[in-house]
This record gives C-alpha cells, structure tokens and sequence, in this order.
C-alpha cells in the first residue's frame, strides 16, 4: 500500500467517527501483531487533567542533547501526523506511509471487526515509530484519561501525574476521587511516580500507588517550585529538589500555571538520573533547555502593533481558573484594564461549559463566540446562551468559523484572548499571521 500525506490525514480523520472507546484490547491485538514495539522503549507515561503536554515539553528539552527523545502528545499542532516526533528531527512523509501501511495491515489481521480509533492508531504508529529509531527515551502524554487509555499499554520506567481536575467526567467519574482512581491507573509495580495533584486526588493516587508498591514524589513534599517573578520574556522560577536547589531558573513561561507543571518536569529529571536512565544534567543545562521550552496554545502571547493576542486552550473550569488569574497577572505586568480584552471563545459540548465561562466572567465584556473545529463543537448560538446566564450586559458576537472570529476580534481596539478549546486555539494561531499581514 503507497499513501500520500493527504491520504494519511484522510485516512485518520475517517476514524474520527468511531469517537472515544476506551479499552485495551484494540490497541495489544495490533501490537502483538508488529511484534510488540512498546516492549523495546524506555517510556515516561504522563498523565492527568491539565498540565500534561506542558510536562512534556519542558522535560524534552531539558533531555534533549543528552538523549535521543521521542515525544508524543495529544493533540497534534500542525496536523494530525504531528502529534510524534523525534525531538529535532522531521518524521519524512515516506516513514509516515510506510507506518500508515504497516498499522492498517496489522489492524487486518487482528481487529478487523474491531477498527482501531484516531487516537489508537496515532498511539501505535508513534509506538512503532520509536522503536524503528531506536530512541533512548519516549514521554508518552496520555490521552484523557489513565487506566483504559490507548497509551496505557507500555510499562514505563517514571509514571507521572500532573493534577486531577474534573473533566470528562461521563468517561472518567463525576468526583474527583473517581478521576484520580482513572488517572492512577498508569501506576505500575514498582515503576516510580511523580504528581503535582492535591486534596482527595492526591489521597487516592497515594493508595493506588501503595497498592502497586510504586514510589511516590508529590509537589509540595519532596520537591516544589515558586515562580518568583513575572518580566516581559517570561517566569524566573526557584527550584527546591530532592539532591538540588536551583535559583534564578528563567522561563518563557508568562503563565503562573506553569509553575506547578516546571516543578513536576524537574522533579522528573531528578528521579530518571537517580534511576540510572540519564546522566546527571548540569544547572547550565537546566538553564538553557528551559528557557527554550515554548508549547503552543498554552497561554501562548503573540505581539502585534504593540498588542497582545494570548492563546489558550484551558477547556475545563481548573484550567479556565487558571488562565483568568494569569491573565489577571499579566495584564498587571503590562498596565491592560479588564475592560479591553476582546474574548475569541469556542468549546466543545461535552464539557462544562458554564464552569469554563464562569471562571473567565470577569474578561468576558467583549466577545466574539466561534465553533472549535470539531466534530463535539458546541454551537455558537447555545455558547451565547450560556455566557448570557453567566453575566449580563456582554457585548457578544456569533462568528462561527474560528478564522473570521479572529478578523473580528482583530477589528477591536484592545488585546485579544482566544480561549476553550485547543481545537479552538489551533485554528486561531493559524489564522493571526494573515490577521497582521
């Protein structure tokens, strides 16, 4: 079989309709049939409700150099394809078709009453991938959830939970108790964890993880880290660890969110070198790789004309909570009154909608309601109703396409926050080059 790149993409958006189905079964038949790839890679598995590709990022960069690091996240900026990469290196268009072609023939012979979904194939390609490279390290972002979840099928060397906060909460649980116990289903025998979580997540993460005989680092505890300062390039953070502290660490970082997220990344790095899978990095290294982590749609600043347009994906009400505080924090820093922000919102039905625009009320003056690119995007003319029952006298406008919302927001005077979903943020960050051309 001979795939385009186009012909990929059409192939993987044709699974899109088989949605969510969480289980196991798919995802070790197709492998058992590659010969189990997941079997051959040294794999950090992170999980949990927000924070996870953030993790990641900071974690590849500071490894990056040091170790041939493959990174899988959820989703993919820049395509469906590019949701794996070798950190540094292009996946050419012909290792796509060749992987393309080597899952759907796997699929045949195991599952082919039982097809694979988007994101399984994705997950099994980006498996097989990292196996054909021989990559020293994987981290392996979870999809959206822990114990049935297509990633859940490696046995990593470092088990990482970033936070639980309630979303999906048809899938996962309506508590938070319930989520942690899906999210602590990555816990493995023995294999260490990291977790920034808190409260009752955290009690339930701490007995999973004793069930398993699993070591446990939690934020707060055994290691911690504070964001000193806010400057116009980024965070300065202070690092307490479990064999080192480290001050001045400077971040391109303009989100006080991202504190808890570097702290856990670092923690990270310490437990991996105590376990022998890298070197020790030096405080130079730490430095430099964190200052060039920049991940896209998480509180992502683009200047234009003396303006700033912040992207961010915050798609559930901890991750909304969050923005409007660093929104609050960065507009202090740049002398912006709430009152001028310009809002660009779309989201998708399946989440708590009202908690995520409650949480953001006290921006939403001005707003511009699109519809994510998604098939679960909530209408724009149901988000009005919501932001209506939220807060009254709201200035709002229905543009549902993402890339006009943007056009419009951009005829306004004041600085812009697009926010809701990253399937809302990717559109956008395609859509402002033009806007400022």
């Amino acid at each position: 079989m001979s795939v385009g790149n186009h012909s990929i993409r059409q192939w993987l958006l044709a699974r899109g309709h088989l949605g969510i189905r969480p289980g196991l079964s798919r995802m070790r038949e197709v492998l058992s049939v590659l010969g189990h790839p997941e079997l051959q890679l040294h794999v950090v598995h992170v999980a949990g409700t927000n924070g996870k590709g953030s993790v990641s990022a900071v974690l590849a960069a500071v490894l990056k150099g040091q170790r041939r690091v493959g990174l899988f996240t959820s989703p993919g900026w820049n395509g469906l394809s590019a949701q794996f990469e070798i950190v540094g290196e292009d996946v050419l268009p012909s290792e796509l078709e060749q992987l393309l072609a080597e899952v759907e023939q796997a699929e045949r012979r195991a599952t082919p009453d039982d097809l694979l979904t988007q994101f399984e194939a994705l997950t099994v390609m980006a498996l097989l991938y990292f196996a054909r490279k021989r990559v020293d390290t994987v981290i392996l972002e979870a999809g959206l959830g822990g114990r049935l979840d297509a990633t859940n099928v490696v046995t990593p060397v470092l088990s990482v939970i970033t936070n639980v906060g309630l979303d999906h909460q048809a899938i996962l649980g309506h508590t938070l108790s319930a989520i942690a116990a899906e999210k602590s289903g990555i816990i493995k025998y023995g294999v260490p964890l990291i977790t920034g979580a808190r409260g009752v997540a955290l009690l339930k993460i701490l007995q999973m993880a004793q069930q398993q005989s699993a070591p446990v680092y939690v934020c707060g505890v055994h290691f911690d880290g504070t964001f000193d300062r806010l400057t116009s390039s980024g965070y300065i953070l202070t690092y307490r660890g479990m064999t080192q502290d480290v001050a001045g660490l400077k971040t391109a970082f303009q989100a006080s969110y991202q504190e808890t997220n570097v702290a856990v990344a670092l923690a990270a790095v310490e437990v991996l070198t105590a376990l022998g899978e890298i070197a020790p990095v030096s405080v130079r290294k730490l430095r430099t790789g964190l200052l060039g982590v920049a991940w896209p749609g998480r509180f992502e600043v683009r200047w234009y004309q003396q303006r700033p347009i912040v992207l961010d994906g915050a798609h559930n009400p901890a991750g909304s909570q969050a923005l409007c505080k660093s929104l609050q924090e960065f507009q202090r820093l740049w002398k912006i009154q709430s009152e001028d922000w310009v809002c660009v919102v779309g989201v998708l039905a399946d989440k708590d909608v009202f908690g995520i625009i409650q949480a953001m009320s006290p921006f939403l003056r001005r707003v511009i309601v699109c519809e994510p690119e998604n098939s679960r995007a909530l209408a724009a003319e149901k988000l009005v109703d919501v932001i209506g029952a939220v807060r009254e006298n709201v200035d709002v406008v229905v543009v549902p396409q993402v890339g006009d919302a943007m056009q419009v927001a951009w005829e306004y005077p004041g600085p812009v926050c697009c926010f809701g979903s990253l399937y809302t943020v990717e559109p956008a960050r395609k859509a402002i080059d033009t806007l400022v051309s």
